[in-house]
């Protein structure tokens, strides 16, 4: 007697397919800092030429070109604000000695005066303050300096590297005392409101 098996299949059969898509994403941030920057080409600088000479001419001594050079991205800008020590220029011996008095004024060999001016040719500057805002070798008006911080030059928007040139100019009478006269000149730069 034979026996017959029969093998019955039953269920379902796996349907294969390409795999479907996986996504991950990725989240991203960076930072940008508020900054201010702020440089003065010079440190020092010589009045000249000698405001009285050893056979008693009078002459007006001038800086040369002071470069500041100024920057932000402050969204109002930056202001520039200078003061001096003195008021003037005080004599070696103290200021009770002598001081050349510092003022708005038009400067001429032989009368004592004292000031700064002022320009920029970047057009990012929007200001330069109207009290210094003279320039030219041949212009002499000057703006007076204070203990007090004075506007220089401001501008109101963000920007980058401008440059502002300011001038120190000085007379004095001929029969003002010899000797070194000196101030000490601070520049100050900040972010706007």
């Amino acid at each position: 007697m034979a026996l017959i098996g029969v093998l019955s299949i039953s269920g379902t059969m796996p349907f294969f397919s390409e795999a479907s898509a996986a996504t991950e994403t990725i989240s991203v941030s960076a930072t940008i800092s508020q900054w201010l920057s702020f440089g003065v080409s010079t440190n020092t600088i010589v009045l000249m030429p000698e405001l009285v000479t050893s056979a008693g001419g009078t002459n007006i001594g001038s800086s040369t070109n002071i470069t500041l050079t100024a920057g932000t991205n402050n969204s109002s800008g930056y202001a520039i604000e200078v003061k001096d020590l003195n008021v003037g220029l005080c004599h070696s011996g103290g200021c009770g000695t002598h001081n050349i008095n510092s003022g708005d004024a038009t400067l001429s060999a032989g009368t004592d005066g004292y000031g700064a001016q002022a320009t920029t040719t970047d057009t990012d500057v929007g200001t330069v303050d109207a009290n210094y805002d003279f320039w030219g070798a041949s212009n002499q008006q000057v703006g007076d300096l204070s203990s007090s911080p004075q506007a220089l030059a401001d501008t109101t928007a963000p920007s980058d590297s401008d440059q502002t040139l300011l001038k120190l100019k000085a007379a004095a009478a001929a029969i003002d005392p010899a000797g070194t006269y000196s101030d000490t000149v601070t520049l100050t730069c900040l972010a706007n409101p």
